[in-house]
């Protein structure tokens, strides 16, 4: 499991995306490393008015006031918060997706519940 911070939503992938991760937690068992990518979306959704969850295990959360400055493309970028599950450095084989993790701001978890 891998947490960033930067510009760039963890979906996307790109190389630059390395230079975003802030810790890096290896598990041996799917399920603990599940238990704790839950506990860590449940500590966003307190912190963070936007998020995007996705199946595939990887979700960013935001507030629309963190912006940094882009010299290069001389305009201000979103700042997020992001979590990635992944298996052996990519995205988790779909046996493991979660479809139920598959919510965002304009569709949230329904009231009274979160990341089954």
């Amino acid at each position: 499991m891998i947490q960033l911070e930067g510009t760039i939503e963890p979906w996307w992938l790109f190389d630059e995306l390395q230079e975003d991760i802030v810790s890096v937690q290896e598990y041996q068992d799917f399920y603990e490393a599940l238990k704790a990518y839950k506990k860590l979306c449940q500590t966003y959704l307190a912190r963070c008015p936007q998020f995007d969850s996705r199946e595939e295990l990887m979700a960013a959360f935001w507030d629309e006031s963190e912006q940094t400055w882009c010299e290069e493309c001389g305009d201000m970028l979103q700042e997020f918060h992001s979590i990635a599950l992944l298996e052996n450095g990519k995205v988790v084989s779909k046996a493991r997706y979660r479809p139920g993790y598959d919510h965002d701001t304009d569709n949230p978890f329904p009231s009274g519940t979160s990341l089954n």
